[in-house]
């Protein structure tokens, strides 16, 4: 009984130390977390060019599947000329977080993956440019399709070979901010007019 006793304070002593160093880990790492999940100037150009800033619209009522997680309006100048929709979808491996930037022109002006657990080489690669760039100037009437390889059709995106489901969860979560946009957004008034 005494050994039983004994065994429970040391493992109650090694959980209160594990769960101490979580702690002070997640609160060094937390910063760096966040700004990992933002964008700097250079992204934002990448993303929608027109824009030379963004506010997050405090204003906007987020759905509460958690699928649209932020929602920032770009400016240039003082002119709105878009939104930014951060939008978390299911990949493979977990959560695909990307922002997608549409104009008020109703079209997707580019994508970024914000952060992703998809599997090194193969679903990682939705990440690069050359998947990313596929999105640009994509008209949003009727949604975005994906396809297996390249297509004419102006509202296709051809999917990362070997990644299908990774592809689909991207393509499926601009189609989940295209749709966001549409319902809650578009002709919206800016936060300063």
């Amino acid at each position: 009984m005494r050994e039983n006793i004994k065994l429970g304070v040391i493992l109650l002593i090694i959980t209160a130390l594990s769960g101490l160093i979580l702690g002070v880990s997640y609160e060094s790492t937390k910063e760096a977390i966040a700004k990992n999940g933002s964008l700097d100037k250079k992204e934002i150009a990448l993303i929608m060019p027109e824009a030379d800033k963004v506010l997050k619209d405090e204003k906007v009522a987020l759905p509460e599947d958690k699928t649209i997680t932020e929602v920032l309006q770009a400016f240039k100048g003082e002119e709105k000329v878009g939104y930014l929709i951060n939008v978390t979808s299911k990949g493979f491996h977990g959560d695909i977080q990307t922002i997608v930037a549409i104009s008020n022109k109703g079209q997707v002006t580019g994508i970024k993956i914000a952060s992703h657990t998809e599997t090194p080489g193969v679903g990682s690669k939705v990440e690069k440019t050359d998947f990313t760039d596929r999105f640009k100037n994509k008209n949003i009437q009727g949604g975005l399709k994906l396809t297996k390889v390249a297509s004419a059709n102006a509202n296709e995106v051809q999917g990362v070979t070997g990644a299908t489901v990774s592809s689909t969860a991207v393509v499926g979560g601009v189609n989940k901010a295209i749709e966001f946009y549409n319902n809650n957004l578009k002709g919206a008034v800016g936060l300063n007019e």
